[in-house]
């Protein structure tokens, strides 16, 4: 029959698993490492598509659409229609409310194209979501015939609106017509990080809508178009 050893002095079942704990510590250090590295990298990718996205030349399309956001988005989209991008424009997800900076714009860009709002835009102010948007938007395109949709909207936003669009309206063509916000350049987000933020934020909604579009079914068409003319 074996004696049982007994511990050498000093030593304790906690004294043996400092190692093992001192092992963990440098692999959880290396792990929240890699971690960082594949955001990093993943937030540059995504830089890259809107950089890609802005720089493409905007041809021309059948139509015209806006996604609403920025009041600015509303110039550049009239800017859009007047030079050829289409023959007639949507500005969905409109917030007229009296005293707005979007109502301003709208009032502005009235007086500035009075001929284009007596012939060629609509008004659809239902969307309350990037989804509603492309839903509303590519139903107007079913109503009117259009093959085609130059879309108006943010730099970081277009790669989302883009691919809700897409899923929204299977076979629609999108043409990118970005409003250049510099949200994704290298000089901005060096001289401005709060710019890191609102772009990382971008990243993730497209991210999840990447995922919903790829493994999820898309919304079935919509039929009812109820906007209005400009």
């Amino acid at each position: 029959m074996r004696a049982d050893i007994p511990p050498e002095p000093g030593s304790s079942s906690g004294d043996r698993a400092r190692p093992r704990a001192s092992r963990r510590v440098p692999a959880l250090a290396a792990g929240c490492v890699l971690i960082l590295v594949l955001l990093a990298m993943s937030l540059l990718g995504f830089a890259r598509m809107v950089e890609r996205l802005s720089r493409s030349p905007p041809g021309a399309a059948d139509a015209v659409v806006i996604f609403t956001g920025e009041p600015r988005r509303i110039e550049v989209a009239l800017q859009a229609l007047a030079a050829g991008a289409g023959r007639r424009l949507l500005i969905s997800g409109t917030e007229l409310s009296a005293g707005t900076d979007t109502a301003a714009t709208m009032a502005q860009v009235r007086r500035d194209y009075p001929a284009w709002f007596a012939c060629c835009v609509d008004l659809d102010p239902r969307a309350q979501t990037t989804r509603e948007n492309a839903r509303d938007a590519a139903a107007w395109a079913r109503h009117h015939g259009f093959a085609s949709l130059a879309l108006v909207t943010a730099d970081d936003h277009l790669p989302r609106a883009r691919l809700e669009l897409a899923c929204a309206g299977p076979g629609l063509r999108v043409l990118p017509y970005s409003m250049i916000t510099g949200h994704a350049s290298p000089a901005g987000l060096r001289r401005e990080p709060w710019r890191v933020r609102r772009l990382a934020g971008e990243a993730v909604k497209f991210a999840l809508v990447w995922l919903r579009v790829r493994f999820g079914p898309c919304p079935p068409p919509e039929t009812a178009v109820p906007s209005r003319p400009g």
